[in-house]
């Protein structure tokens, strides 16, 4: 059966239509995390993308929206639209590996172009699954788990102690037994705030630290030292993923456990991050890093070098529902992404959510994703 249609529709959340007024939205929306000090961020944002073939059924996928949807909607839609239509679907795979190339040689493989071939990867997963009846997880293989362990995130930057406990506390009566917190504001800040939501939630809850790379290495060996004796699961982006050396270093120098990967898109980069920066923890985000199939080529790279395998979990409901079915059958998973920061596309756009229950959340069932889309919510917020 050939494909007929790819098309790629941004989406835009922005926090100003929230909220009614720019100067309505919470300071801490606008400069949630490190990397967003100096250019606040604006809104959550989606690139829709659908794939479909001659008998009218269509594939649904996403590529990462930040901080513009509309880059990834051009490559899918005046690049690898035009290379896809007319092909037959079966051939996807083998166009897969051939755009991937294309991208490598010209140098084009982080950013967009693989966040396009994403969007397109993860929508062919939901075709398929849909033509053959099956969900996306039994086309990969052998189901591992019919649910995955999540960690609530995050405890943004708080102005005091006393608050991001409370967030620890509320993230705790929700049902998780992990959580993270944001860190980038300096070591005696962090310090304080990390302790203290250690101090509230008991030593028997992981608890992991994302720095979103807004360190230099001094400074990140620093922020491990201070806080050794609690107890973190993973220090996550400590500093820029590309400082590979300043990885292993930090390695060397501490005895914590290191997490990257969000901001990395193919298994060279992945590969480079294990042997160069002994990280312990890879965690790409699947609308990132070439969709599903990249995913699991990531995934299968992490248990040779007996790494751990987690997903991030920034993105729209068919983010959460495409990350869980790769959770579910990848051997050395452990943790999925459960984002907490507001996002109308995450909770409306894909329907039914999964299912959460005891910090866990229940793989999708029914063929390909799992979830439908909801014309309304595209209208909504269909970019102009």
């Amino acid at each position: 059966m050939n494909i007929t249609r790819v098309l790629a529709t941004p989406l835009s959340a922005n926090f100003a239509d929230i909220f009614g007024g720019i100067d309505k939205v919470p300071s801490w929306m606008l400069r949630p995390t490190a990397h967003f000090q100096s250019i606040p961020r604006s809104g959550q944002y989606s690139t829709l993308v659908t794939v479909e073939v001659e008998d009218g059924t269509v594939g649904y996928g996403e590529a990462w929206g930040l901080p513009i949807p509309e880059v990834s909607a051009t490559i899918v839609n005046k690049l690898i639209a035009p290379m896809l239509e007319g092909q037959p679907l079966e051939s996807f795979p083998r166009l897969w590996n051939e755009l991937t190339l294309y991208f490598k040689r010209l140098g084009f493989t982080r950013g967009g172009t693989m966040e396009a071939l994403a969007g397109v990867d993860i929508a062919y997963w939901d075709l398929r699954g849909r033509l053959e009846n099956l969900p996306v997880s039994e086309l990969i293989g052998p189901k591992c788990r019919s649910a995955v362990e999540c960690y609530a995130s995050p405890i943004m930057f708080k102005e005091t102690a006393a608050e991001s406990r409370l967030a620890a506390v509320e993230f705790r009566q929700a049902g998780f037994n992990a959580i993270k917190i944001k860190a980038g504001r300096g070591v005696a800040t962090d310090a304080e705030h990390i302790r203290s939501v250690r101090e509230t939630v008991g030593p028997d809850i992981d608890l992991m630290i994302d720095v979103n790379g807004g360190y230099v290495v001094e400074t990140a060996i620093a922020l491990a030292r201070a806080v050794e004796d609690c107890n973190i699961a993973w220090l996550e982006e400590p500093v820029p993923s590309s400082a590979l050396g300043d990885y292993a270093r930090i390695k060397s120098e501490t005895g914590i456990r290191v997490a990257v990967g969000e901001n990395d898109f193919t298994d060279d980069d992945f590969r480079s991050l294990l042997e160069f920066g002994k990280a312990d923890i890879v965690m790409p985000n699947v609308t990132r890093a070439g969709g599903i199939t990249g995913v699991l080529k990531i995934a299968a790279l992490a248990q040779d070098y007996g790494a751990e395998f987690s997903l991030h979990g920034v993105g729209s409901g068919l983010m959460q529902c495409a990350s869980l079915h790769v959770l579910g059958v990848v051997p050395n998973a452990r943790y999925f992404e459960v984002n907490t920061f507001p996002n109308p596309l995450r909770d409306r756009l894909a329907l039914p959510a999964p299912r959460l229950e005891g910090g866990c959340l229940h793989l999708p069932e029914g063929p390909g994703l799992g979830c439908a889309v909801d014309p309304q919510t595209v209208e909504v917020f269909k970019a102009a």
